[in-house]
């Protein structure tokens, strides 16, 4: 990233100014950049101190100057929200300009900070975000973990809502610019996401509880730096990071709506664990089942087909509930530094009744204009969602540059749903009456360890490296479903289709193993100031 003022300019206009010339004081100047990013921090404050003392503030671009007297100096940086730093032993020569750059490290960093050091994430302030979205590369928008904390959203895909240009469709995925799913992309702590849909390349975001998350970053357009498999959007993720200080915050809620507390709705009986997202195995397939064959007529005799059948439990129906309970949802962080380590860990938990009662119609071409080929008008899905989050990362300073993290983040998502609709089906041509039971259970757990290492010697450069396994899966098991078609007495019978009396079992993990090294390093010269950064 280039920046509009030159930190050549300012040694220019330190070198005409008459006072200067006359005075032969010498000049300091420099650069205050942000460790990670490379953008530069306005409104630091540098202070000089030795033979004379003299302060400054930096300008919109991150740069300042400052007239001194021969002799050698201690420079101090500090500004809100970053760790402050001291650059020692700087020598100023009568009539001469010597360069004082450094970065700073937002206060989310483990360690206080005494020498030159880029080793931390961004600090997700919203004025943070806001600099960063100003001077960023790319065409970006942003969410700080303030702006999520003031937001009614449960989770990411509810916060995205909020971003301009950006909708959620479905089950959490995310448009773009008006772009459907396929066209963007998920990363989590900079590492590609793997996906619990079996037939989507896609991440929903609906997975990832709001409270673990410390910012959300959308890039639309694209720069070296990012997977190049969007085209439309790339939604960037940060678990919480290490807070300066200790905390243990708890929070309880509770969520009423008209719509479905304290009235009828519609479940089944399922396992022990349901409430929190885990099924108990109650729903497997049988052990009788034979597992790597093909069940039908021929390969197994009348009797054996029947014995597999009457191996399942007889549950088809739904049971009605005649006043469902409220929303719940927990959470809590706790975290701090402890001298070189810092430690930081959030668990969440929400489960949640829908109900969802649409119309459904399909149409068709007919001679003369369209007609109605199917219309469903009762169509009600009962739906508990239980999800579960928690992330625990851990950090080391081995030595002041050089720094240690370890994250994990774990996502699980139980949807327990009873479907059931009436109306005419052109298919049989015939009313129909059907009910479905379903759960579906996923999963998404990310491990990473990753290393920031700063070396003062070498420019300032900062080396950058990071191993992420990435785990999904997705469990189906039992999905049930029969269809009953209307007698002329308004009495319903079971109906022979080949979506009929159904029962589904299905399975999907999906794993990635990522490597990354990066290696930055800001630069100062002639009429070009930026952060060059190369890697794989």
């Amino acid at each position: 990233m280039l920046l509009r003022s030159l930190l050549a300019a300012a040694l220019l206009a330190g070198s005409l100014s008459p006072g200067y010339a006359q005075s032969r004081n010498g000049t300091i100047v420099g650069a205050v950049l942000d460790s990670q990013t490379g953008h530069p921090i306005p409104g630091a404050e540098v202070a000089v101190s030795g033979t004379a003392s003299a302060q400054a503030t930096t300008d919109l671009q991150g740069l300042y100057r400052i007239a001194v007297p021969p002799g050698t100096y201690v420079v101090a940086v500090r500004s809100a929200g970053y760790h402050g730093v001291e650059l020692t032993e700087v020598m100023v020569e009568a009539g001469k300009t010597v360069e004082a750059s450094t970065v700073l490290v937002s206060l989310a960093a483990v360690t206080s900070i005494d020498v030159v050091e880029s080793a931390s994430a961004v600090g997700a302030t919203a004025q943070a975000m806001l600099i960063e979205q100003k001077l960023a590369p790319v065409i970006s928008d942003s969410l700080s973990r303030e702006e999520l904390s003031a937001s009614t959203a449960g989770d990411a895909a509810g916060a995205l809502e909020k971003v301009t240009g950006v909708s959620v469709v479905g089950d959490g995925y995310v448009y773009v610019r008006g772009l459907g799913e396929r066209y963007s992309a998920a990363q989590m702590n900079g590492a590609v996401i793997t996906t619990t849909e079996p037939e989507k390349r896609v991440v929903p975001l609906d997975l990832f509880p709001s409270s673990l998350i410390e910012n959300l970053r959308i890039s639309k357009t694209y720069s070296p730096d990012l997977p190049a498999e969007f085209s439309g959007g790339l939604v960037e993720m940060k678990t919480i990071e290490f807070p300066a200080q200790p905390i243990l915050n708890l929070s309880v809620k509770s969520g009423f709506n008209t719509a479905t507390t304290f009235g009828q709705f519609l479940s089944y009986p399922g396992g022990a664990h349901d409430f929190f997202g885990f099924d108990d195995g109650s729903r497997n397939l049988p052990s009788l089942i034979p597992g790597e064959q093909r069940l039908f007529q021929g390969a197994f005799t009348p009797a054996e087909l029947q014995q597999f059948g009457r191996a399942f439990s007889v549950n088809w129906e739904p049971t009605p509930i005649q006043s469902i309970r409220p929303a719940v949802a927990w959470s809590a962080v706790a975290g701090g530094t402890f001298g070189r380590f810092g430690l930081v860990g959030a668990l969440t938990f929400d489960n949640t009744p829908h109900l969802q009662e649409e119309v459904q119609r399909y149409i068709r071409q007919g001679a003369n204009a369209p007609v109605i080929y199917s219309e469903y008008k009762d169509f009600r899905t009962y739906t508990q969602q239980a999800k579960l989050g928690a992330v625990f990362n851990a950090s080391v300073q081995l030595r002041p540059n050089h720094q240690i993290l370890f994250r994990n983040t774990l996502t699980r998502d139980g949807e327990k749903s009873v479907r059931e609709f009436s109306g005419y089906d052109g298919g049989i041509d015939s009313e129909v009456f059907s009910q479905r039971l379903r759960w579906v259970e996923r999963k998404n757990y990310i491990a990473s360890i990753e290393g920031n290492h700063s070396f003062p010697a070498l420019g300032n450069g900062l080396v950058h490296w990071q191993f992420t396994r990435s785990l999904s899966t997705r469990k189906e098991p039992d999905l049930r479903e029969v269809i009953r078609g209307k007698l002329p007495d308004g009495q319903y019978i079971f109906v022979s289709l080949g979506s009929s009396a159904v029962r589904y079992f299905g399975e999907l993990e999906d794993r990635i193993n990522e490597p990354q090294i990066d290696f930055s390093i800001p630069f100062y010269k002639g009429s070009l100031t930026g952060l060059f950064k190369t890697g794989f």
